[in-house]
């Protein structure tokens, strides 16, 4: 923050320039009397400032602070995280970066390159392409759902990688070729093919 000298101070003053934001009488501003006696309050007008923007760093840092100490991050579950990691590294064969967002998900997902076969894909390409280029994210897709099995959260062996496109038909018992409604019968015969990748692959 910088502090104008007296002399450039003055200026200001005769210019109707008011350092202070006031103006209350711009005549009287341009006596040097009153320059004089407005100079200093000027200086205490920008301590007062500078204190406040320290306090306002100190108070984030403290904030900052007490997050760390209080275990702030305790929220993130690492179990999960090195979950994430491994099935990444199992079914890319290269480096987790904690990144499941590109261009093309579909390199990455185990469906669209292991599991369906060269009809299914050209079915998806040239009936449902919009919608399948639409989505943007790998997720981790749970074989056994969560909310039936959930002691198989961190299992590795119930989880591949795969595109969110099928990620959402198969959460919401659609096929994911045709995209039609499917029961439970319809459902275990992806979870049958999932479980069949997982289990060739290992």
């Amino acid at each position: 923050m910088k502090v104008k000298e007296y002399e450039e101070f003055q200026e200001d003053c005769l210019k109707g320039n008011c350092n202070r934001r006031t103006m209350y009488n711009a005549k009287t501003c341009k006596t040097a009397s009153k320059q004089k006696s407005c100079y200093p309050r000027y200086i205490k007008m920008l301590e007062k400032q500078q204190a406040k923007m320290v306090k306002h760093i100190e108070d984030k840092r403290n904030t900052l602070e007490h997050m760390i100490e209080t275990n702030f991050e305790s929220d993130v579950d690492l179990e999960w995280e090195k979950t994430k990691q491994e099935v990444w590294e199992r079914d890319t064969c290269s480096e987790y970066k904690g990144v499941y967002k590109y261009s093309d998900p579909s390199d990455y997902c185990v469906i669209w390159k292991y599991i369906l076969t060269e009809e299914e894909r050209q079915y998806i390409l040239l009936n449902h392409l919009e919608d399948f280029n639409s989505y943007k994210s790998l997720n981790n897709v749970h074989i056994e759902s969560r909310q039936r099995s959930p002691e198989l959260k961190y299992d590795t062996n119930n989880i591949i990688l795969a595109h969110q496109y099928f990620h959402d038909l198969f959460d919401n018992y659609k096929d994911l070729v045709t995209r039609r409604n499917i029961d439970n019968d319809g459902r275990n015969l992806w979870i049958e093919r999932f479980k069949k990748y997982v289990n060739e692959i290992n």
